[in-house]
């Protein structure tokens, strides 16, 4: 649907018959124009009261189709099947590739009147452009900066808990060690106190024995000394 050249403004719902041998699958209307999205991931444009619809030729000419688009205020914005994206001013045909957003997989874009937004597969949102109304809009790095501090803190605090965890098991296994010396020396003691008994009863059993044979002795002294007198 749109208007088209010079035609009036347009309140109804009105077919794009110049997109009419296309299958388009998706579409996005930005500030006075729109951008469409075939089956066959061809990008056209069109709006301004100046251009009929057009195919962006340069889509077609990458390696990677276009599987997303969005339409901005004074830009556009262009996903392909690598995640890359691709941004260019609205009556320009020669989209660039966003190279701060070089290495990420970017799965949607979202288009303002002079600001981005993009979300990655790890569910990142990156912004960029010009700020208004007190919102200070960061670059893709800065983002990614801000997002990256985050990642840290959270590493930093599964850190300590891993530290803590580690503490408390170097804890008890000393605790554990020291219960197992003094067991050891419990055993060690009651070792030498059944040697102590042991020697205790043999010098008790050795005293008795020459305390018989004392007596003994004397009996036969006493027996002596009645035969002879």
């Amino acid at each position: 649907m749109g208007r088209l050249l010079d035609e009036p403004d347009q309140w109804q719902p009105k077919k794009v018959e110049a997109l009419s041998a296309q299958y388009a699958v998706a579409v996005s209307a930005g500030e006075w124009y729109s951008l469409a999205l075939t089956a066959d991931g061809d990008v056209w444009i069109w709006g301004e009261s100046k251009w009929l619809p057009q195919k962006i030729e340069f889509f077609a000419q990458l390696p990677e189709r276009v599987v997303s688009l969005a339409a901005g205020g004074a830009h556009y914005l262009a996903i392909t099947a690598d995640g890359t994206v691709w941004s260019s001013p609205r009556k320009e045909l020669q989209p660039e590739p966003i190279e701060a957003l070089a290495g990420q997989r970017v799965v949607a874009v979202s288009a303002g009147r002079a600001h981005s937004l993009a979300l990655t597969a790890d569910g990142l949102v990156w912004s960029w452009g010009e700020g208004c109304n007190g919102f200070r809009l960061l670059l893709p790095a800065a983002a990614a900066a801000a997002r990256g501090a985050e990642v840290a803190e959270a590493a930093r605090q599964r850190r300590a808990a891993a530290a803590a965890a580690a503490s408390s098991a170097a804890a008890a296994a000393a605790a554990a060690a020291a219960e197992q010396a003094a067991a050891a020396e419990a055993a060690e003691l009651e070792a030498v106190l059944r040697t102590v008994q042991a020697a205790a009863a043999a010098a008790k059993a050795k005293q008795e024995a020459a305390a018989l044979v004392e007596a003994h002795e004397q009996e036969l002294c006493e027996s002596c000394k009645n035969r002879w007198s």
